[in-house]
């Protein structure tokens, strides 16, 4: 005697029962996948947007230490947020609060020319920084020391913070 499996036997039908339903209520059937799109596709991007937001310059050593000061600027009822403070922020902040162990300005100088050997270089991304920069943030230099690369005023620290496929070094 032979026995039948039920439970595979129903599938192909329970199958075409399903689409037929489908094809049936076409207006609900499309309706009802766009919504899971919609609701799967903006869960995903919250997810990845928290995800990013979590792990945001958690390269830096300090980053546990280490906030930035913004500026809430208010015109004329016009309210303008800015992620920069006037420059005598930094030693007010050092004087009058015993937690603030360090404070860094830095100052971005695009376009820049040094010269070298008699020749004028172009660097398009320069920043001018307080010369303890590197007691806050980790950056991994090109060359020198952190400790003594900044002592003197004018004297540049060369760091990478982009990695560099090897097979394209001028792209950096």
């Amino acid at each position: 005697m032979r026995r039948i499996n039920l439970r595979l036997a129903m599938r192909p039908t329970n199958l075409r029962l399903a689409i037929r339903q489908l094809i049936k209520t076409r207006g609900f059937t499309v309706l009802n996948i766009l919504g899971l799109t919609l609701g799967l596709t903006t869960f995903l991007l919250i997810v990845l947007f928290i995800a990013n937001e979590c792990s945001y310059d958690r390269w830096n050593a300090n980053a546990d230490r280490i906030y930035r000061v913004n500026t809430d600027l208010n015109l004329n009822q016009h309210i303008s947020y800015m992620a920069d403070a006037a420059p005598p922020v930094a030693p007010t902040l050092l004087k009058n609060y015993p937690q603030v162990e360090q404070a860094v300005r830095l100052l971005p100088q695009p376009g820049m020319r040094f010269k070298q050997a008699g020749h004028l270089i172009a660097e398009p991304h320069v920043v001018i920084c307080d010369p303890h920069i590197f007691a806050v943030f980790t950056l991994p230099m090109v060359a020198g020391n952190p400790a003594t690369a900044l002592q003197n005023p004018c004297s540049p620290a060369p760091i990478r913070l982009f990695s560099c496929p090897p097979s394209a070094p001028s792209m950096c």
